[in-house]
């Protein structure tokens, strides 16, 4: 006998499990379908940038205090081109905030997702499962799509009125849904991990354009740094990747604005795709994160992003169960309510790195990316209303007018709760 839910999501990094929290005291059943063992430590050695917008995404799903325990806050940015004049430095109390963003490492915020989850799945009547499987298969029917999948206790199948695909680039959801994707090779691959620095960074977050590719620093705590670098492939290819080359490399790419870089730990390397899926949704299904949108690194939108999918869908699945009405019936206005953010952040990092990444072709790029950065410096309100977006201004959902972040949601023990 198969087994049914309102709602499946397919995935379980950081975008599956926030929108699986963020799901949380409403009338629909809700089912993650998650490959990695829970409580396990993952692989992932990245440190994550989380926007202004996405901490407070947290604050008002009320799991701020568990995901944002210790994390570094980040009270400046400073954003530079080696070899050329002119910089940016942005910070956070001239936007009128105490933090920018906030520093997390991956491990860290995976592990205390998780935990937050299974403390929901283990509460008595709670509608809320996770089943430790990847997805093989979506079949979708009339009323319900019917999803298989595989784990360490066998195979599994159950039924779901809508499937969210969180399964990240290679989405399983969006080949079963027979949603395009648009691909481009960037010729280059992200090397992350951490370094300790000889000064400390004291709350402020580097991203440095050279001509290797962009180099993004992170504030991990006192002393440490998380570190992402985009490189060309054929700079991390086989015996040519060389730590103590790659270390010496970074230092000299770097400058000496935090002293001398030490203990640098590369732990993660993997080939740059940008891709987007031209439509995000299909009868039942929906694409979140990385399924829908796979960005640059550069300006640390990626995460974010999708963090405000995940705002969006919780808003509408919520107003779609306080209707008593079947969940893909808010589809239609998350594609709409998400369309013009998916574009701005796609022309967000594409035109960071035709101006300043290495290799531009737009003639003069040099001189060009030298005389932005040091108008945008200086250009109050431009810099502003830039600053505002990437911080994670929330996108209205269609119709509400003047309202912002998701001001009615769930909470823990299924009583509404507003934040304006």
């Amino acid at each position: 006998m198969t087994r049914r839910f309102d709602v499946a999501i397919v995935g379980g990094g950081p975008v599956g499990a926030t929108l699986a929290a963020g799901l949380r005291g409403w009338s629909f059943s809700v089912v993650q379908l998650d490959p990695k063992r829970h409580g396990g430590e993952g692989a992932d050695g990245r440190s994550f940038a989380l926007s202004y917008g996405s901490a407070g995404l947290y604050r008002t799903l009320g799991l701020w205090e568990e995901v944002g325990c210790g994390a570094t806050p980040i009270e400046e940015v400073h954003v530079s081109r080696r070899g050329g004049l002119g910089f940016v430095r942005i910070r956070a109390e001239e936007c009128g905030v105490d933090a920018l963003g906030y520093v997390v490492s991956a491990r860290s915020l995976e592990r205390r997702l998780d935990r937050a989850l299974d403390t929901d799945a283990g509460t008595a009547g709670a509608r809320f499962e996770r089943i430790c499987a990847a997805a093989d298969a979506v079949e979708v029917r009339r009323r319900d799509a019917l999803v298989s999948g595989r784990g360490p206790e066998g195979n599994v199948t159950f039924a779901a009125r809508l499937v969210i695909g969180a399964d990240g680039a290679g989405s399983v959801v969006r080949r079963a849904a027979g949603l395009a994707l648009r691909t481009h090779r960037s010729g280059q691959v992200a090397v992350a991990g951490e370094l300790a620095a000889e000064r400390p960074p004291r709350g402020r977050a580097f991203e440095r354009f050279t001509e290797h590719g962009p180099l993004a620093l992170l504030p991990l705590g006192e002393d440490r740094c998380g570190f992402v670098w985009a490189v060309r492939e054929s700079e991390t290819t086989g015996a040519e990747f060389e730590p103590s080359r790659f270390a010496a490399e970074l230092a000299e790419a770097f400058g000496s604005r935090l002293g001398e870089l030490r203990e640098v730990n590369v732990r993660v390397r993997h080939p740059l795709r940008v891709c987007h899926a031209p439509r995000i949704a299909a009868p039942r299904t929906v694409l979140v994160g990385n399924a829908a949108n796979t960005l640059h690194p550069v300006g640390a939108q990626g995460l974010n992003l999708g963090l405000r999918d995940v705002e969006a869908l919780v808003r509408g699945l919520g107003e779609a169960s306080a209707a008593g009405a079947d969940p893909a019936s808010a589809l239609d206005r998350y594609v709409a309510a998400r369309r013009a953010d998916h574009a701005m952040a796609r022309s967000l990092t594409t035109g960071l790195l035709r101006i300043f990444g290495s290799g531009s072709r737009i003639p003069f790029a040099s001189a060009l990316g030298a005389a932005g950065l040091f108008a945008f410096d200086r250009l109050g309100p431009v810099k502003r209303g830039v600053v505002s977006l990437a911080m994670g201004a929330s996108r209205p959902w269609p119709g509400d007018g003047h309202r912002t972040r998701a001001q009615v949601h769930p909470g823990g023990d299924g009583s509404r709760v507003r934040a304006d």
